[in-house]
């Protein structure tokens, strides 16, 4: 992790360089009273984003580089900057960083997670958010939640199988806020994770807003469904 800066002006630019060599992901944390110009990962960087990301000019994604935010993490990922740049091999990805599924990482119990944390999706059951998961074997899905013209909500998990098989996680939270542009010829991605094996629920998607003056690329923009 390297600054650059002119000595005579500009706040200069923090540059997150994996080295061509992706490893575990490094924690983005802005210290009080810290602003830069720019925010550059390169090189096949991993960098969690659980803080608001504020930067006077520009973020950029570039090169087999991934921006996401740890799971369960409901303040999501917020980015606020003039310019956000997403190039074609790079993705700013929070998918199965949403609420966890029945059995997975931590949540020892059966159902998915759902809003607050709460148990949501039984055994069999895909997980709701907008809309309505997969019923398993006549066990309902969690209620839906949120409305689409308001994605702040983490998706949620999928419940676990009778036999041991684990739920999928739901998709994470992703909040852009760029007066300028934003250019995705990569992908931004909020999606929830599938079940791991027979009758295990999949997560749903999470959520993604995006307020810019000009969306542009070639790229995905996805909350889908495990």
């Amino acid at each position: 992790t390297v600054c650059l800066r002119d000595v005579n002006a500009g706040a200069g630019t923090l540059v997150f360089d994996g080295q061509g060599n992706p490893t575990t992901y490094t924690p983005l944390v802005l210290p009080p009273g810290y602003t830069f110009d720019n925010i550059v990962l390169r090189n096949q960087a991993r960098v969690l984003g659980d803080e608001p990301i504020v930067v006077n000019d520009s973020l950029e994604v570039l090169t087999g580089s991934i921006l996401t935010h740890s799971t369960e993490s409901e303040a999501g990922l917020s980015i606020t900057a003039r310019r956000v740049k997403v190039d074609e091999t790079s993705a700013i990805d929070v998918s199965s960083r949403g609420y966890r599924g029945g059995g997975r990482d931590g949540n020892t119990e059966c159902p998915g997670l759902t809003l607050g944390g709460l148990p949501g999706a039984p055994y069999r059951a895909g997980a709701s958010y907008g809309g309505h998961g997969s019923a398993g074997s006549s066990h309902p899905p969690n209620p839906p939640y949120g409305h689409p013209a308001q994605p702040v909500y983490l998706g949620s998990g999928g419940g676990c199988s009778d036999y041991g098989y684990r739920g999928g996680n739901g998709g994470g939270r992703v909040q852009i806020d760029a007066g300028e542009r934003v250019v995705v010829n990569g992908a931004i991605r909020a999606d929830g994770g599938a079940g791991n094996g027979y009758d295990a629920g999949s997560g749903s998607g999470g959520s993604i807003r995006i307020d810019t003056s000009l969306l542009m690329g070639t790229g995905a923009i996805t909350a889908t469904g495990g």
